[in-house]
């Protein structure tokens, strides 16, 4: 039977990458799962998993049975960890060499994005496309405590703001405004992983992440939030459209990460990057600061040194004194 238009026109690519201590039984089970269901939606050719050399979930790949969903679908290597976002890049620039390809989905490795959610990206891309064919479509997570816990919920809710805030300050020096139409009434999710890209944008957001600098603290956070700023900045659209995520998570790559180094640094880059002088960033980020619950916890060293990263010669904060 001939795939539909539709599925022919779609490609997938999931970075692979699970913490060093997760067995290799457990990375052939959560991998199996994410790929169950997925010929339901494109041809196994135009789905492509990019993974590190030399890795368990490497091992996992190569070894995988005739019988297992992990032999049929593409597969791609780096020879050396660069991040998500390198992953991302490598799969989506191999994606790009079928030029029947529409639509470019990017899901994580670990069993949170589930394939039920898709037709919901497809259909809103189906609209979009109509009116523009440069456009992203975000997944939107219900709840980030429950499944990250927190700490690292109130983190990210204190980047994506501040992140918004500098892209809609570039936006207004070029002329323009944020297009929030497709947002769907929630707050924007700039870090959930489950996405769809335009082909237009899918070649536009590689082109921003390969320009990274080799440095950890500036490529970890960047998969998700820089494609957003670039996008928005060229005039294209954003969708927002709701998304299951797990309650709890089954292992997490950003357990042990300093926060406030790497999103400290990845802003800091994106800031000298965009030349936003410093007086404009420090209000964009005191502003954002006092409003975090973060800065009123017992992260507020940790938030202070954030800001350090951003705001190196900005005097001592004065938060507000009642509230």
């Amino acid at each position: 039977m001939k795939a539909s238009p539709r599925k022919e026109g779609l490609g997938v690519v999931i970075p692979v990458h699970f913490p060093s201590d997760v067995e290799p039984e457990l990375i052939g089970r959560v991998l199996e799962e994410t790929l169950h269901g997925q010929e339901a939606f494109c041809p196994h050719s135009q789905c492509l998993m990019v993974v590190d050399q030399g890795t368990r979930a490497d091992a996992v790949l190569t070894q995988a049975p005739a019988s297992s969903p992990l032999s049929r679908v593409g597969r791609d290597r780096l020879e050396r960890n660069r991040g998500k976002a390198g992953s991302v890049c490598r799969g989506i620039r191999r994606l790009l060499r079928n030029n029947d390809l529409r639509w470019i989905v990017s899901r994580d490795c670990d069993g949170d994005h589930l394939l039920d959610d898709l037709p919901r990206f497809l259909r809103l891309a189906g609209e979009l496309e109509s009116h523009h064919p440069l456009f992203a479509i975000f997944g939107a997570r219900s709840s980030y405590a429950k499944s990250m816990g927190w700490v690292r919920q109130e983190w990210e809710k204190l980047t994506n703001r501040l992140f918004l805030d500098c892209t809609a300050y570039l936006a207004a020096t070029r002329g323009q405004v944020l297009d929030r139409r497709y947002w769907n009434r929630w707050p924007l999710d700039l870090q959930c992983g489950y996405r769809l890209y335009s082909r237009q944008a899918a070649l536009l957001a590689v082109q921003g992440l390969e320009e990274l600098p080799d440095d950890p603290e500036v490529y970890t956070f960047a998969n998700e939030m820089l494609p957003f700023l670039d996008l928005s900045l060229a005039g294209g659209s954003v969708g927002q459209v709701p998304c299951t995520s797990r309650t709890g998570q089954l292992f997490s790559n950003y357990a042990s990460f300093d926060m406030a180094a790497r999103y400290g640094r990845f802003l800091a880059y994106v800031a000298e990057r965009h030349e936003i002088p410093a007086d404009s960033l420090h209000k964009l980020v005191d502003g954002r600061l006092f409003a975090s619950h973060l800065f009123w916890s017992d992260q507020r060293q940790q938030v202070l040194r954030f800001r350090s990263l951003l705001c190196p010669q900005a005097p001592d904060p004065i938060p507000p004194r009642h509230v």
